[in-house]
């Protein structure tokens, strides 16, 4: 699944729920992602889910802000999130468009997908904050889980995780990689964040290919919320 030049697997847990004013207009309307019809159907057949769109539940989820760690000790900057992948073709954070919705990490097996993510933007926090948010339009195939899709309708707490790939690991306080013998600050192996001179020691995922989305039952960092007024049913 992984491209040779890719060397770590990213999981952590993310939220949900990005409160997107125009979401109901664009699923309402059908003209949701007008490409996603064209590519559903042979998608569909290489995920085992269904070339109707009408059989989604469509869902945001902010998988995480920019350059802020997570729980884990990682963080991704916006400078390696807006680069170009040569693996997708698409910018780093563009690279989970397409890509497989899964139960608990179990993506081993692509045709045990429980959707596809249809399209990932990148926003700002607030007007004046430098960080920005990676939120993915996600769809749920009801058809092919009715107990996650049911979840997902009654459950205001669903939670989700990400999952990616990284090429190598820069420390956030003297900016050295783990591939060219890394540094003292922060260990890949047994990360943990620290102040030094008043910076935040973490590491920073460089060279990111986003390769699937989780729903999970038990968050293993931080709660990841989806209020029910993001989810979206397409078959009324």
């Amino acid at each position: 699944m992984t491209s040779s030049k890719k060397r770590f697997t990213v999981y952590s847990t993310v939220s949900g729920g990005l409160p997107l004013n125009d979401i109901s207009k664009v699923t309402a309307s059908n003209d949701l992602n007008i490409s996603t019809k064209d590519w559903l159907p042979m998608c569909a057949s290489a995920y085992h889910i269904s070339p109707s769109i009408s059989d989604y539940i469509i869902i945001p989820v902010t998988i995480f802000p920019s350059d802020l760690p997570n729980r884990n000790c990682i963080g991704f900057a916006y400078n390696d999130l807006t680069e170009f992948d040569t693996d997708t073709g698409r910018l780093a954070y563009q690279s989970w468009i397409g890509k497989g919705l899964f139960s608990e990490h179990q993506n081993e097996d692509v045709t045990r997908s429980r959707g596809v993510i249809l399209d990932s933007v990148m926003h700002k926090v607030a007007e004046d904050s430098p960080h920005w948010c990676v939120t993915l339009l996600t769809a749920w195939d009801r058809t092919k889980d009715p107990i996650i899709a049911n979840s997902l309708l009654t459950n205001p707490n669903s939670c989700f995780s990400m999952g990616c790939y990284t090429a190598d690991y820069e420390c956030s306080y003297c900016h050295k990689l783990y591939s060219t013998g890394g540094c003292g600050h922060v260990d890949p192996h047994n990360p943990q964040m620290t102040l030094k001179d008043g910076t935040l020691i973490y590491l920073l995922a460089k060279g990111i290919t986003g390769f699937e989305l989780s729903h999970v039952k038990t968050p293993a960092f931080v709660d990841a919320i989806t209020p029910r007024n993001q989810v979206v049913k397409l078959w009324d």
